[in-house]
């Protein structure tokens, strides 16, 4: 594979030790940066999981605790409809209290005593009869009806006699009313029942227990109707609040549902020896709002701890980066000066030799009687040539190139230029040969640029070669159609030569550095930059022997 050098590809003095410097300090910014935020984001990683591992712990535990408290007054409230069930079923099982003899003083007198030393049934017992009458009600009017007969939870009571709980619909709609309801048997007949009435919402029966102040307690049968609170919640008839409360897998168990448009976390307790459940609701924002609070605070003080040190070494390395700038500027400028300097010196040198040989052409023409007078004329003439060349070049390098493209043959216009240089090249033992094309090859180009550049080309060449120690030295001219691109035109130049050594073709298109010993440097940089004026290149190829250098130039027709 060929390699092409060009200026592009090569760093120049003017960007040395500062410019390294400035490009390692880049890559040592970016690999700390790298490194810290790498690092940083493990750290963060390693913050985050464990943060979230902990606040699924602690929301576990909110649920636990939750599920927990729920259970604790549902217990609560096991203990204390069993002792209501027991007050009722041990004034059933007085001997005072039987409905055979028609006489009901002494049940009357005997409940009312009871009911008045007793704080379980707080809105009232009555006495009713095997026929669903009731027979007394007290201390005052409680029952909404005066018959139960037909009332499914009498029939149940009257057939399995056992005492019953029963959530009922009050005569008020701010109560929340249970009926505990005792047979009275005698002889193994079913004379009547006992009645005790227990409205929820006065007392903390429901509250004992609670630690926490806000949660809604809820207490609703197993197909999800709720006797307590009083006034049924807004989702009282909502699916997701039915489905729930029928599903018996969800006893026991803290469920997250959507109630009212909220998400609400809902633990459910049986209510032991009834057919009710107790029920603990919150928002699932308030359950796990300060844990969530306290994990987001944490997150934010790690981030905090890691944005400290990375904003610290931002500023440092801006810092650094700043000081190493200023370095790589002071350096250019040195470089630029440096290199004036240099170009200075060359072009002086220069003309001052040029200048020497004049002078000491024009003092032997000057003599009439001095041998070597036409040879001293030839020589000034050569001298004023070499110099006028050299100053033109020098404009030309310095004020810019801006081609005047005209159509030309190249394969006319090659051997025209070649034909000058061919007495330098004779004069030198060199051979110059060209291999054009059979047809001919036009390109929109300028002439004189264009034979600056194949002048240098040659020149150099010629040059080199008078250092070379080959037995036949020769310059090879070889133009032909550029395949690599449509139209284009290659130029080539190549020497048999010793070449060039590699610290000279790392410098090799830089003005004002060159190989030779008395020379100026601007040649190849001039050329170059005429190539590219024109949109093509000027490249050094690699060579076994000798030097080749390639001129494209685009868009030429034929």
């Amino acid at each position: 594979m060929t390699q092409h050098f060009t200026a592009e590809e090569r760093p120049t003095r003017a960007h040395g030790t500062a410019t390294a410097l400035a490009q390692a300090h880049a890559q040592f910014a970016r690999a700390a940066l790298g490194i810290y935020l790498a690092a940083a984001a493990a750290a963060l990683a390693l913050v985050v999981g464990v943060l979230t591992t902990e606040r699924a712990h602690e929301e576990e535990q909110l649920r636990d605790q939750l599920l927990a408290e729920a259970n604790l007054r549902g217990h609560y409230l096991v203990r204390y409809l069993d002792l209501l069930v027991q007050q009722l079923r041990r004034l059933g099982l007085r001997s005072d209290v039987t409905l055979l003899d028609q006489n009901l003083a002494p049940e009357r007198s005997l409940v009312n005593l009871s009911h008045q030393k007793s704080a379980f049934f707080n809105l009232g017992v009555a006495i009713l009869g095997v026929d669903g009458q009731v027979l007394w009600e007290g201390p005052e009017h409680f029952l909404p009806r005066a018959n139960f007969l037909d009332r499914e939870w009498f029939a149940s009571v009257e057939k399995s006699r056992a005492v019953h709980i029963i959530p009922v619909d009050p005569e008020r709609a701010e109560d929340a009313v249970l009926y505990v309801v005792s047979p009275i048997v005698r002889g193994g007949i079913v004379t009547g029942a006992l009645l005790g009435a227990v409205d929820l919402k006065h007392g903390d029966v429901l509250a004992v227990g609670g630690t926490r102040t806000n949660l809604n307690t809820v207490l609703a049968t197993g197909e999800g109707t709720i006797v307590y609170p009083p006034a049924p919640p807004a989702f009282a008839h909502e699916p997701a609040w039915v489905r729930l409360a029928s599903d018996d897998g969800a006893l026991g168990h803290v469920r997250t549902i959507e109630l009212s448009g909220a998400r609400t976390a809902v633990a459910l307790s049986a209510v032991e020896g009834t057919d009710l459940e107790l029920a603990l609701l919150v928002p699932e924002h308030e359950l796990l709002h300060q844990t969530r609070a306290r994990i987001q605070k944490r997150i934010a003080v790690a981030l905090a701890i890691a944005a400290v040190p990375l904003l610290a070494l931002v500023v440092l390395l801006r810092r650094s980066l700043s000081t190493f700038r200023r370095s790589e500027e002071r350096a250019v400028r040195e470089e630029r000066l440096q290199r004036v300097g240099e170009a200075a010196n060359l072009i002086a040198h220069e003309v001052k030799n040029s200048l020497n040989g004049i002078r000491m052409a024009a003092e032997l023409a000057c003599d009439p009687g001095a041998t070597g007078r036409e040879q001293a004329l030839h020589e000034l003439r050569g001298e004023i040539s070499r110099l006028a060349n050299f100053t033109a070049e020098l404009m030309t390098f310095s004020k810019g190139v801006v081609p005047r493209k005209v159509r030309v043959n190249l394969t006319e216009f090659v051997p025209k230029v070649a034909s000058l240089l061919e007495k330098s090249a004779k004069e030198a033992g060199v051979t110059l040969e060209l291999t054009l094309p059979s047809q001919a090859l036009e390109a929109e180009v300028d002439p004189q640029l264009l034979h600056i550049v194949f002048s240098n080309l040659v020149t150099n060449a010629i040059e080199a070669l008078g250092a070379s120690s080959d037995d036949n030295p020769r310059i090879d001219v070889r133009l032909e159609r550029d395949d690599t691109e449509p139209g284009g035109v290659r130029l080539e130049v190549s020497d048999n030569g010793p070449g060039l050594k590699d610290d000279i073709v790392a410098q090799l298109f830089e003005p004002f550095h060159s190989g030779k010993p008395s020379g100026v440097g601007i040649g190849l940089a001039l050329s170059q930059r005429i190539a590219r004026a024109h949109g093509g290149k000027l490249v050094l190829v690699p060579s076994p022997k000798g030097a080749v250098f390639v001129l494209s130039i685009p868009g030429a027709v034929t």
